[in-house]
């Protein structure tokens, strides 16, 4: 992340904990893009206190701007999960070879992953988060190491099959 222009969807609790974790990790500007403006701006002011964060409406030519000038885009919202879902954006807009992230991990590819991999892209999908989340509860919750070798094998045989 350090030094990566990062451009988030969503604005919710999710989109709060990966914002700050993008900053965190180094990011020299996070954008935030939100359908609701104002609560895009909560989460913005909230972040911005870590680093540089910007925060736009989810308008299409504010996306198409945006994305030529990123080289990470990360999905927080629930768009993707069901296969009646509208797209987010337009996602020919994506740019050749960049890192896509979406923190859905079922279904394992979500059209915005599949879009971003049809451009050569990285895609990740939150199946790694959510295995990192249970680790970590796991070792609160027992004082002992997580299985996380386990832990995966066994998300991915009960989500994937």
């Amino acid at each position: 992340l350090e030094g990566k222009r990062v451009t988030m969807f969503g604005a919710g609790g999710a989109a709060r904990a990966v914002g700050y974790a993008v900053l965190k990790g180094g990011a020299k500007f996070l954008n935030i893009v939100n359908r609701n403006f104002s609560r895009g701006k909560e989460v913005g002011e909230l972040l911005g206190r870590r680093g540089n964060v910007l925060v736009f409406p989810l308008k299409e030519e504010t996306v198409a701007t945006l994305l030529k000038d990123t080289d990470i885009i990360i999905n927080t919202t629930s768009v993707g999960m069901k296969p009646e879902d509208p797209s987010l954006f337009d996602y020919s807009l994506i740019p050749e070879g960049i890192t896509v992230v979406d923190i859905i991990y079922n279904p394992p590819e979500t059209p915005l992953l599949a879009a971003a991999k049809k451009k050569g892209c990285k895609a990740i999908n939150g199946l790694g988060m959510l295995l990192w989340q249970g680790a970590f509860a796991f070792e609160i919750w027992t004082s002992r190491k997580a299985p996380v070798d386990v832990m995966r094998r066994v998300l991915e045989e009960e989500l994937y099959g």
